[in-house]
């Protein structure tokens, strides 16, 4: 790694968590219980579109690991749970580098790709650690599934259309 990518990956952090702290003091959440919707994955997967795998999956794990000493409401019962609930879903992210994606449409399509992982992450976290929470008339993998594509789906969608209006205007963005 050079000094540049250090350099880039240290920005990319900071970026993740700023966006991290606004989206959560603009209570998109739907619920009391964590989640809102957020565009915070678009500076991860940026990072590893122009830097590669390595680069990106590092820069999330570290995110990942320290996210619990920002200033938000982090819920983790055990070290496993944390790993599912805040590490996991930020490290696959940097799997859309593997892709080897270069249309704006293909990097959107990447970004909906990406965030099913993610959102799969959440969803296990939910059926494994968060079930006995689950209201009366769901069970544990129904509610998971619904309570984490409440703010899951949107952010999806909304980190998508973001990163094809902003790779179809500014391509240059996906430079080294």
């Amino acid at each position: 790694m050079t000094t540049r990518d250090l350099a880039e990956m240290a920005i990319i952090i900071a970026l993740t968590a700023v966006m991290e702290i606004i989206f959560t003091n603009l209570n998109l959440a739907i619920f009391a219980n964590g989640g809102s919707i957020s565009i915070s994955m678009i500076p991860i997967i940026l990072l590893s579109l122009r830097r590669g795998f390595k680069v990106g999956f590092i820069t999330a794990l570290v995110y990942g690991v320290f996210q619990f000493m920002l200033p938000l409401t982090v819920y983790y019962l055990t070290p496993v749970q944390y790993l599912f609930d805040y590490v996991l879903p930020f490290t696959v992210l940097a799997f859309i580098a593997l892709l080897k994606l270069k249309s704006p449409k293909g990097i959107a399509m990447g970004v909906l790709f990406v965030g099913l992982l993610k959102y799969s992450s959440h969803v296990i976290a939910g059926i494994a650690f968060w079930g006995e929470y689950a209201p009366a008339n769901f069970n544990a993998v129904t509610w998971s599934l619904y309570y984490n594509a409440t703010y899951s789906v949107p952010s999806m969608i909304l980190s998508a259309l973001l990163m094809y209006l902003m790779i179809g205007k500014h391509s240059v963005l996906l430079k080294k």
